[in-house]
């Protein structure tokens, strides 16, 4: 199946959700957009509390998903791959509104949050009109 790990979650008001960086000596960086395919890539680059022995071929295989997910925005995964990353994502310590839309997404799923547009200047009046205002003259 092919999963475009270039999609961007979205807050509840349909804005896209943004996640701070690092700069190299470890100063704040820009912000990005919060895509599909970084929680994926930080799911995989996890250990997690039940995860006591992970042992090498296992760490092997994770970072193996991480390159394959790198390599392009939309890439064909297999469903073990798929589900792999399902399970460790649901792993992670982030809110249900994050995790929910990252397995959706992962399963070709709409995630059913409708993206926010931001309205547009209306250079004409308020009322959409772009004639002058009439005024009668009163006797």
């Amino acid at each position: 199946m092919e999963v475009d790990f270039s999609q961007k979650l979205l807050s509840p008001e349909g804005k896209v959700m943004r996640e701070m960086t690092s700069n190299d000596d470890g100063t704040r960086g820009p912000d990005r957009d919060f895509t599909l395919r970084a929680i994926s890539a930080a799911a995989l680059d996890g250990i997690f509390h039940d995860e006591k022995n992970v042992g090498a071929a296992e760490k092997d295989l994770r970072f193996a998903l991480q390159l394959k997910i790198y390599r392009d925005d939309v890439v064909d995964m297999n469903s073990d791959e798929i589900t792999k990353i399902r399970k460790l994502i649901a792993k992670m310590n982030h809110t249900p509104w994050i995790i929910g839309q990252a397995r959706r997404m992962l399963d070709g799923k709409d995630t059913g949050i409708v993206p926010y547009v931001e309205p547009e200047e209306n250079p004409e009046g308020e009322d959409g009109s772009t004639e002058e205002s009439l005024e009668h003259p009163t006797k």
